[in-house]
């Protein structure tokens, strides 16, 4: 049986978290306990909690301040007192499927536990009701690299588990700047050469509704272009990103990873820096909007 912390974030969460709670702590050969950071609600959230307290090893912390669900989940890992062989982000909204922790777990149990891994699913994304819309395919990115990462490339955080090796090297991490808490989870595994599988398979159900933090589609629809180029357009953000990579790991980045993320870093310096990266192969997320997007906003130097 395998010992694993779950930790969650949650904001306003009370349509569907006790759903969502009752999920993971039905999962298959897993001993479950979940660490949870309240982000300041104002609903019925941590009455719902609390009274699942009494069934299940639940841990709440509460500071009374709003971070964000970024800041507020890498807070949460901070906190956490636990020392488990893995742990699980989940998400508040969704419904977790009975085999998804044990088919990470086993497949981490792989690796080295001296070595950073990392475990990611696909998921089907299902509506309110839970009825499956469609699910998304990972494969369609090829290998998930450092390069199409930092152009906005990643499984999602609610289908992450990893190892205790993996926190113990994100806690020692002071990014500032993160566009997501998952995000920087698999850059801190990228910079360290760690091991990532990729599970094509569904574990869970990813619930799109009115309220969601981030959701994920694969219409391919005007209103989904103008949020892509938006949060490129938004201070930078992905170049903010990479230099907190810089930051935190030029020291133990291999060659490869140093020469894209300097590239990256320098691309304004120059109409010639541009054309260098616009033509950079290794920039390359497999898909084609994203790519288009990638070589719009460096020649507006606005990535």
């Amino acid at each position: 049986m395998y010992n694993v912390t779950v930790i969650m974030s949650t904001y306003n969460g009370e349509r569907f978290i006790e759903e969502q709670i009752e999920s993971i702590f039905a999962q298959d050969n897993c001993k479950v306990s979940l660490f949870i950071r309240d982000d300041n609600s104002t609903d019925n959230t941590l009455y719902i909690v609390n009274k699942l307290q009494k069934k299940y090893p639940i841990e709440v912390i509460k500071d009374n301040k709003n971070l964000g669900p970024a800041v507020s989940f890498l807070t949460a890992l901070r906190k956490c007192p636990n020392q488990t062989e893995f742990y699980a982000y989940a998400d508040q909204d969704d419904v977790w499927y009975s085999d998804k922790l044990n088919n990470a777990c086993s497949e981490l149990s792989l690796f080295s536990q001296e070595e950073p891994s990392l475990y990611c699913s696909t998921y089907d994304v299902v509506d309110e009701n839970l009825d499956v819309l469609f699910t998304r395919n990972l494969n369609e990115y090829g290998q998930i690299t450092m390069e199409k990462t930092l152009m906005g490339v990643s499984p999602s955080g609610c289908t992450m588990v990893f190892n205790q090796c993996l926190r113990e090297k994100i806690d020692k991490s002071t990014p500032n700047y993160m566009r997501m808490h998952d995000f920087w989870t698999l850059l801190t595994l990228q910079a360290y050469s760690g091991n990532l599988f990729i599970d094509n398979e569904p574990t869970m159900a990813y619930r799109q509704h009115g309220n969601n933090t981030v959701g994920f589609s694969n219409k391919f629809e005007i209103k989904h272009w103008r949020r892509l180029f938006l949060s490129i357009k938004n201070n930078n953000e992905r170049l903010k990103q990479a230099q907190s990579v810089w930051e935190n790991y030029k020291d133990i980045l291999d060659d490869k990873n140093k020469i894209s993320i300097l590239k990256l870093l320098k691309y304004k310096a120059s109409l010639k820096s541009k054309f260098d990266l616009i033509f950079d192969d290794t920039y390359d997320s497999c898909i084609p909007r994203i790519n288009i997007l990638f070589k719009v906003s460096i020649l507006m130097g606005i990535f």
